[in-house]
């Protein structure tokens, strides 16, 4: 809806015109008694002062802005607000991500978000690219081939990580204890289809490494888990590694650990408090409600 007030152009001004203005208008925010911040008491309190910012925007900006690149503006910084995994995407934007994501048949590897404006890798995911490498979590991705990571969501950041297999990605990565940033060489491969890989260990303990999470994770356990205890030996402990796992879905993961909690409520914590949902369970693999594997006495 737009405001009546609001121009469709603003008459470009001189240098001195336009740094006047931009003072003024950062004065009017600052001081303006209705645009106080802390004035904001209530949800119609916080509209207003949006209205109204919006308006003193459209009216004094040094640039034209149309209503549409303001109000997605705004959305764009209080989604980035929340937390680095959290983002704003146009339409334009959300096809063009499905897009890339569809296309791309080949990846790093690696999971990723905007940390201190650097994009920061957060696993390296066991037998990928990525790994074979040498990326480690935790380090900083500044350029790829050759063109510096600036103000991007981090979904535009991962899609830089994505492309055809065989295709190198040169990147200049600053690591943690470093003296001057590494040049990394990725060759691109798709990750392949297996998620969950097991084996006994002492002859006694099951060890079931998650490197990820799918749609098809949760069969996968079901039959490590079958596997495991067939192995001739009672086992005395199952050891869960799920190191460097940062990729997947909530419901992925509930159906997988629905394997082992049974019909037992899973109820993720927000805030300190805990959000009721409908206890999940997987179905196809755990249609009897009952855990796959008891721990032992």
């Amino acid at each position: 809806m737009k405001n009546p007030g609001f121009p469709e152009k603003l008459a470009a001004g001189g240098h001195l015109g336009r740094r006047a203005l931009l003072m003024l208008l950062l004065l009017v925010l600052a001081f303006r008694p209705g645009l106080a911040a802390d004035a904001a008491t209530s949800p119609y309190d916080s509209l207003r002062l949006f209205s109204e910012a919006l308006f003193e925007i459209a009216q004094k900006y040094v640039y034209a802005k149309t209503d549409k690149e303001i109000i997605y503006g705004s959305i764009r910084g209080m989604m980035n607000s929340l937390d680095p995994d959290s983002a704003f995407l146009t339409p334009e934007e959300y096809q063009n991500y499905n897009r890339g994501r569809n296309k791309a048949t080949a990846e790093a590897g690696v999971d990723s978000i905007i940390r201190d404006n650097l994009l920061t890798l957060t696993a390296v995911l066991d037998g990928g690219p990525g790994a074979a490498a040498g990326l480690e979590p935790g380090d900083h991705v500044l350029k790829v081939n050759g063109e510096t990571l600036r103000n991007l969501t981090t979904q535009e950041a991962a899609s830089r990580l994505r492309g055809a297999p065989g295709d190198n990605l040169k990147l200049e990565v600053l690591r943690n204890g470093a003296i001057k940033p590494l040049k990394i060489t990725v060759i691109l491969q798709p990750l392949g289809d297996n998620t969950v890989s097991s084996k006994i260990i002492n002859d006694s303990y099951g060890y079931v490494r998650l490197r990820y999470f799918n749609d098809a994770t949760p069969k996968e356990f079901a039959i490590a888990l079958q596997s495991l205890q067939k192995n001739g030996h009672p086992l005395r402990g199952l050891v869960l590694d799920l190191r460097n796992n940062a990729r997947g879905s909530l419901e992925q993961a509930v159906r997988t650990a629905a394997l082992l909690l049974g019909d037992k409520e899973v109820s993720p914590p927000r805030d300190g408090r805990r959000v009721a949902r409908k206890p999940s369970r997987a179905r196809s693999e755990n249609s009897s409600g009952r855990p796959r594997y008891q721990r032992p006495p």
